[in-house]
């Protein structure tokens, strides 16, 4: 595990006087996880000295154990509670001696600096008194009073203040309403306000007018599309199966529930328990059991060859990776080798977790398309025209049964008698005898070779199997002959091979003369020419078929999870390796967490229980953290997938657990706390720095004023297609295939990348196909994750690459040339007016004297330019698939999209401020 040492102390100096109180959760166990935890921790099996400093039992009491040979050992109390100098701890940490000291010279731990050494004997003279980690005690929800709350507009803003005035920082004022409503739009929405939007909350001068304007974005139905985005990460969603060919499979209907939980305002305890137990809800609903689909995003492989089992161990431990980052914020992952390092998670506690997933009814190889276990959602327009179908071919086959029985022909003039199936079904005989025919055997050909002589064979005991997709035998003989039917043979076990095949009877100009259908099975079947109105029958039948298999095909699956009747035994694996099987153990929690109440069932639907019970510490924190994180740029807790000792701890931990607290209060209502915040002064501050500030609070950690934050990569794509006039704001369905450089899957494997066309090139990025061996690529360019792994945080970059992408990108240069119409079509009749619509349809202000002035100039340098070369300007022009308005000036339009690029490429564009 990458080791990150906490340098945050909150508001502790480290320059300590006499009087100062020192925390072991803020300032001493930061010290001891990052220098000391990894060989004298929680890990019981990598211990030395026989040394654990992780409890206050272990670290302060006389260590006795027994030797290899049984003789009992006694050690001292590494830690003497008010005596420094008589602890070992200590003088291991001031020792001179290079052979004693710690952590040791060689050691990957750095050395302690003075002030750390300090903290530490300051700590042992005052008690040496150890504390919970906090994110492990339940929050409490206290409010906060300031000398001075004008400024504030709820409680968030309280304890912001509060940490502002012992930092002596004022808080900044309100953003101006250009910026409140583009900021809004843009963090809850995913795209920017609309001119109209813009006007009508500057026209609306009203008391009230921000939060009418909050309650009607958080009723858009983008919104759902927006704070998807975020959980689509969590999830680790792909649209294709993430390992070895990576193909595609469909997952999009999970995608589209997570959409409508969000707009619905779901409560979030009912939406955990349903992603993670819907199925074993009482009378489970279809969306319930869609819902599960969380389970099912982790990527899978159809490699030949896998052992089952290995596979099935891996999608269970991915599961429990994505439960604990995604609900606990913790990273059970370290603890499938070992007992965790630094955080009280031990390696049972991670195979107890993956119990509660093997015992889902799914193989390690998956095939191609939907891997089991997995639902069909038809339409209710699909639902009747598939029951139409089925009772038409019902009642079909009835009347073929009732003609077949009736008297046959005698016989038939026949060259060429093909037997074939319409589906993957092989096609396994033992005999074939075409009756009332004597003679020489026919040419035999197949859809993969075969012998021919044993099919003619009496009671021959060989079989032919021909395989394959659509399998045939075809019969040729040398010229036409008189035959009165066929008689087919087959072994017991393979009967079921022969129903439903087709028997097909040509003439020698190759004329269909006769046919049949297979409706029975037998070892032994005896077919005759049918009659015109049997084969008029099976027409209707075949038609009837391809119709039915032709709507199947339109019919969307999404896979779920469905319990085996039996659940497969886990055992601890040593090592990880899957072939070292310890101890066995059943489902379970980290009980360091929260005991599971023993009322709850031994199944998923007990551990979502556990997950949304309030008295655990951490689920709600969690996820307020991240819609904190989604709103502020930073979580109140940093390192938002690791609230575990390696995490950073939190910058306003009061706040952290009267949100949390609050949440669970408010029957987990979602909105109502990204209301809060967004209500809060905190969230309205404007951006603008100021030097004392940042010299400060450089990070801006403690929030006197409201950071700016790029846009993540959805969005920027989004922002450019929105401003445009591009956006085609089509809600849920298939995923779609937008722009992207020819070759890009060739590389990863034999798949084909095939660009769609019209408005799909235009929806929004959330909808975007996600192969995850080759992701969006001008989407990763701006830090997406690949989505094969549970993300709680993405890194944002700053890269040349980032700039090539917005200035070359065939959907932005698009995008450029869009606006340049709307420019010239909505903007105006003078250069002034359609300069100052396109900025303000990119940053939702007016341009002052000086940026139009200077976007003017480039306008009249590009007009110049394609007057002496026309061409240019035409080729220009071409970029991209959407229709280009007819313009009697292509010099005009192409100088217009140059400042387009411009405006798409402006920092103000692609930033929320």
């Amino acid at each position: 595990m990458k080791k990150v040492f906490i340098s945050t102390f909150l508001l502790f100096s480290l320059v300590l006087g006499a009087e100062e109180k020192i925390s072991f959760n803020e300032q001493v166990r930061p010290i001891l996880a990052d220098r000391c935890y990894h060989c004298h921790g929680p890990d019981a099996k990598e211990i030395k000295g026989k040394l654990q400093l992780h409890t206050e039992d272990l670290a302060t009491q006389e260590r006795v154990y027994k030797t290899k040979s049984g003789r009992e050992r006694r050690r001292d109390a590494a830690i003497i509670p008010g005596k420094p100098h008589e602890s070992i701890v200590w003088q291991r940490l001031i020792t001179d001696d290079e052979d004693e000291i710690m952590p040791p010279i060689d050691s990957v731990a750095k050395q302690l600096t003075k002030d750390e050494k300090e903290i530490i004997r300051k700590w042992i003279e005052q008690g040496a008194n150890y504390e919970k980690h906090w994110a492990f005690v339940p929050p409490q929800k206290k409010k906060v009073d300031l000398k001075n709350d004008d400024w504030c507009k709820n409680d968030i803003d309280r304890h912001i203040g509060r940490q502002l005035e012992d930092l002596k920082l004022q808080p900044n004022p309100e953003a101006s309403k250009e910026q409140l409503i583009r900021r809004l739009s843009l963090d809850l929405r995913g795209t920017p306000p609309s001119l109209n939007e813009v006007d009508a909350f500057l026209a609306d001068q009203k008391e009230g007018s921000y939060e009418r304007l909050v309650d009607r974005i958080l009723a858009d139905k983008a919104v759902g599309e927006r704070l998807a985005v975020e959980w689509l990460d969590v999830a680790s969603y792909g649209d294709s199966q993430g390992l070895f060919e990576d193909g595609a499979r469909s997952m999009w209907p999970w995608r589209d529930w997570v959409m409508k939980a969000f707009n619905d305002n779901k409560p979030f305890d009912q939406f955990i328990t349903e992603q993670v137990a819907g199925d074993l809800l009482p009378n489970s609903s279809r969306d319930q059991k869609v819902a599960t689909g969380f389970y099912r995003n982790n990527p899978v492989s159809n490699e030949g060859g896998i052992i089952d089992e290995e596979y099935l161990l891996q999608y269970a431990g991915d599961r429990v990776r994505t439960t604990s980052v995604a609900f606990l914020g913790m990273s059970l992952d370290c603890a499938s080798c070992h007992d965790h390092k630094y955080d009280p998670l031990s390696q049972k506690n991670f195979y107890e977790m993956s119990a509660f997933f093997r015992s889902i009814d799914e193989k390690g190889k998956v095939g191609k398309g939907a891997a089991a276990p997995f639902i069909n959602l038809p339409s209710k327009e699909q639902s009747g025209k598939k029951t139409s179908l089925e009772e038409q071919m019902a009642q079909l086959q009835k009347d073929l049964k009732a003609e077949n029985d009736k008297a046959k022909a005698e016989s038939i003039l026949v060259k060429k008698v093909k037997l074939f199936r319409n589906d993957k079904s092989p096609l396994i005989l033992t005999g074939v005898k075409f009756l009332d025919y004597v003679g020489n055997n026919p040419k035999v050909k197949a859809s993969k070779k075969i012998k021919s002589d044993p099919l003619f064979l009496i009671d021959n005991k060989d079989e032919v199997r021909v395989n394959g997709h659509k399998a045939f035998i075809e019969f040729e003989f040398e010229k036409e002959i008189q035959i009165s039917g066929l008689e087919l043979r087959a072994t017991k076990k393979n009967i079921r091979f022969l129903k439903d095949a087709e028997i097909h009877y040509f003439d020698a100009k190759g004329k269909l003369v006769n046919q049949d259908k297979i409706l029975e099975s037998a070892e032994v079947l005896v077919r005759k020419p049918n009659t015109k109105k049997y084969i008029s029958l099976l027409a209707q039948l075949n038609k009837a078929d391809r119709e039915l298999k032709n709507l199947n095909g339109t019919i969307p699956t999404t896979l779920v999870m469905k319990e085996r009747k039996e659940p497969r035994k886990t055992h601890i694996l040593e090592r990880g390796s899957y072939e070292n099987k310890g101890e066995e153990v059943f489902p379970g929690v980290p009980e360091s967490i929260l005991v599971m109440d023993p009322s709850y069932p031994k199944n998923r639907l007990g551990l979502a229980k556990w997950l949304v019970d309030e008295r655990n510490p951490l689920t709600a924190r969690v996820t307020i953290n991240r819609y904190w994180q989604l709103l502020f740029g930073r979580g109140i807790v940093r390192t938002a997938e690791d609230f575990g000792l390696q995490g950073d701890l939190p910058t306003n931990q009061a706040l952290l657990d009267y949100l949390a607290v609050d949440f669970v209060e408010n029957s987990w209502d979602l909105k109502y706390m990204i209301k809060q915040m967004v209500m809060s002064a905190t969230y309205r501050q404007s951006s603008t720095q100021v030097k004392s500030k940042v010299q400060v609070d450089g990070e801006n950690k403690y929030l006197s004023y409201f950071s700016r934050r790029r846009l993540d990569a959805e969005f920027i794509r989004d922002n450019a297609l929105s401003i445009s006039g591009l956006l085609v704001d089509k809600k849920g369905g298939r995923p779609v295939k937008p722009y992207q450089p020819a070759g890009l899957w060739k590389e990863k494997g034999n798949a084909t990348f095939k660009q769609d066309k019209g408005e799909a090139l235009y929806r929004k990025t959330v909808y975007t196909f996600w192969k995850r061996t080759v992701p969006h690529p001008s989407s990763v360019v701006f830090d997406a994750t690949d989505r094969t792994t549970c993300v709680a945080r993405r890194n944002p970059t700053n890269t040349p690459l980032q700039a090539l992408v917005t200035l070359n990108d065939v959907q932005y240069v698009e995008a450029a040339r869009a606006l340049a119409q709307r420019m010239m079509l909505e903007g105006g009749s003078q250069l002034d007016q359609r300069v100052q619509f396109g900025w303000r349809l990119a940053t939702a202000r007016k341009a002052n004297s000086a940026e139009l002035a200077l976007l003017k100039k480039e306008f009249n340098y590009r007009l110049n330019e394609y007057k002496k070369n026309p061409a240019l300007a035409k080729e220009r022009l071409t970029v991209g698939d959407s229709v280009q308005v007819a313009s009697s000036d292509k010099n005009e339009l192409a100088s217009y999209m140059a400042v387009a690029q411009l405006l798409l490429n402006l920092d103000e564009t692609i930033t929320r401020n």
